[in-house]
């Protein structure tokens, strides 16, 4: 995620939300991480989840993308099995 700021971003059904972004973000949901685009930790300060999961999975399909305008995405597959 590249921008500055807060917003809400919509991945599947996973609703989560984003504050005092300078410059971006990485989010690994494999891994379960968030880091700031110089590698710095980053997900207690900027990402806080509004749903049951912590970091959005897109599923096999369709899957509703919903992102704020100050931002853009950049979204790199994992190919694997969800267990």
């Amino acid at each position: 995620i590249t921008g500055s700021g807060s917003g809400t971003f919509k991945f599947g059904g996973v609703q989560f939300k984003v504050k005092d972004v300078d410059g971006g973000l990485i989010i690994n949901s494999e891994l379960q991480t968030v880091t700031k685009l110089n590698g710095t930790p980053a997900y207690a300060q900027v990402v806080i989840p509004t749903s049951g999961t912590l970091l959005p999975i897109l599923k096999v399909g369709n899957n509703t993308v919903i992102i704020p305008a100050d931002f853009t995405v950049s979204i790199v597959p994992n190919s694997g099995v969800l267990v």
